[in-house]
């Protein structure tokens, strides 16, 4: 895995060099980040959306995160999760002040407050956070995840673990047409 951090976005290569079953033309940095239209898709929901507080998990090498930071209206805060000690320890020294990088996973008082809260940690790690989410967010919030689908990503993949999940818990949303999959949704109010 490439440190985007420290040395600089990698080159973009078609998707379909990871994911096999997406169509060409949609393009990613690498087999653990996601591709690129989705974090644009989630910086460009931040500008439209102007959110006061986002969260994000798994902000491992930063492909989302760095567009998030910039996507932010004046004056909002990002609250950033990383489990692996490391990479939260490089995420700090590139993140401005005002974000906050814990290494653990959200608390219920910090999906209460999020106007967004993007999920893209590890397969069972994102589903224990999706419930949390569903549990324990305003009314009103919106959730972004990652690597949600159960179309083209069959069986017991995370991918279509985490796509039953939010169908199981009713969540209203869109599911995203990115080979990886993705999942936007709110809570309704």
């Amino acid at each position: 895995m490439d440190n985007a951090w420290n040395d600089g976005e990698a080159d973009l290569v078609d998707e379909t060099k990871f994911t096999t079953t997406g169509k060409a033309g949609w393009s990613a940095w690498n087999g653990w980040s996601p591709e690129e239209e989705f974090c644009d898709f989630a910086a460009s929901f931040i500008r439209l959306h102007r959110p006061a507080h986002v969260i994000e998990t798994g902000s491992g090498q930063g492909y989302t995160t760095r567009r998030i930071i910039e996507a932010m209206p004046k004056g909002g805060r990002v609250t950033l999760f990383e489990t692996d000690r490391d990479m939260a320890d490089v995420i700090r020294d590139h993140v401005p002040d005002w974000c906050a990088v814990h290494l653990d996973h959200p608390a219920p008082a910090h999906y209460r407050t999020a106007d967004l809260t993007i999920l893209d940690s590890l397969g069972k790690l994102r589903r224990r956070e999706l419930n949390a989410w569903w549990k324990f967010s305003k009314p009103g919030a919106y959730l972004l995840t990652h690597d949600a689908d159960d179309q083209r990503h069959q069986g017991s993949t995370n991918h279509a673990q985490l796509a039953q999940l939010i169908r199981r818990n009713r969540i209203p949303g869109v599911f995203l047409p990115n080979p990886r999959g993705g999942f936007l949704g709110q809570k309704a109010g």
